[in-house]
């Protein structure tokens, strides 16, 4: 029995991992198997899985479908693979840190999701950071080199379709500044990335795992959370520092400093305004309509996803749920 759940843990952590699509559930297996079969199967699985990962990558061909593959030949098969690995035991961490997490009574859901953030970032990041020291190898610059190349690549796809050659060469011109910019702001990316798979792998978690003893027992309804009044002032501040150089210090680091802080910001608020998103469909919608809702929200992110940082954001001084007065 034991060998079975290995064996499907594996199977279906790697499967996650590969589809690309259901990445975000990749830690969902490791989870599910601590805590209905315990830790060693879901360590074996581990393992199992990092060593399986490093035989596709090592696979004649190479096989084009694996995750980081899009760098290659930009960059050399055994740095794609490495990547790939860091990228992995990323996910595996998030499943590990989550585990041990869950099994504590903790009560201050931000400060819990912000150790958790930290700590999953902090030891794949670490483990790069000194690979990459130990052998003399230019992270920054090979991922410039390599996120340029394929930009490179997405523009000739696009030449000749309904971009005037002045346009095309235009784009080809900036695209080490927008390759700058994207890798600028890449640290607000993997914080905001990581709430986003923690979220996700919490959610479905605490619906499948039933009995008396629950993940994360001390947390209620999510519909029902609010942030703290005091964290109105991180966007304020920000956001009034960010203008203040923009207009007047013109100080780059400064610059890419505050950018980060404040899209790692809007997650936090996204995350807010959904909390109350969710408590209205609840109130007023059935299941099958709060589900379509969800899709179109999805569908049209990039609109809806500014109203609900807007929401999140305006709770402070509307409290839409009129929580304070139940407080």
């Amino acid at each position: 029995m034991m060998i079975f759940s290995i064996l499907a843990t594996t199977g279906l952590t790697l499967v996650l991992y590969l589809t690309g699509v259901f990445v975000f559930f990749t830690p969902l297996p490791i989870l599910l198997t601590v805590w209905k079969k315990g830790p060693w199967p879901a360590v074996a699985a581990s393992i199992l899985s990092l060593g399986i990962l490093v035989g596709l990558y090592r696979a004649p061909g190479p096989l084009g479908f694996l995750p980081m593959m899009v760098f290659y030949p930009d960059m050399g098969l055994t740095t794609v693979t490495g990547l790939s690995l860091v990228y992995f035991s990323y996910y595996l961490t998030v499943g590990w840190v989550v585990a041990f997490a869950s099994y504590r009574p903790w009560r201050n859901i931000e400060i819990v999701c912000a150790g958790m953030t930290l700590t999953i970032l902090a030891f794949p990041g670490l483990a790069l950071f000194v690979a990459a020291k130990g052998i003399g190898f230019d992270l920054l610059g090979e991922l410039s080199r390599a996120m340029n190349g394929l930009f490179q690549k997405m523009l000739d796809l696009q030449n000749g379709a309904g971009l005037s050659p002045e346009d095309f060469a235009y784009l080809r011109e900036q695209a080490p500044v927008l390759v700058s910019r994207v890798i600028g702001i890449l640290p607000a990316f993997w914080v905001d990335f990581t709430l986003l798979v923690l979220s996700l792998n919490i959610l479905f978690l605490r619906k499948w795992v039933v009995g008396e003893k629950k993940p994360f027992p001390s947390w209620g309804d999510f519909s029902l959370w609010r942030l703290a009044d005091f964290w109105i002032w991180a966007p304020i501040g920000a956001g009034a520092i960010f203008f203040l150089n923009l207009y007047l210090l013109g100080m780059v680091p400064l610059r890419v400093i505050l950018t980060n802080i404040l899209v790692v910001l809007a997650a936090v608020y996204f995350c807010q305004g959904l909390a109350i998103t969710s408590f209205f469909f609840r109130k007023r919608l059935s299941p099958l309509v709060r589900l379509l809702f969800y899709v179109a929200i999805f569908l049209f992110l990039q609109v809806a996803g500014v109203a609900i940082i807007t929401v999140g954001l305006f709770d402070f001084w509307f409290d839409f749920r009129k929580l304070k007065k139940v407080g």
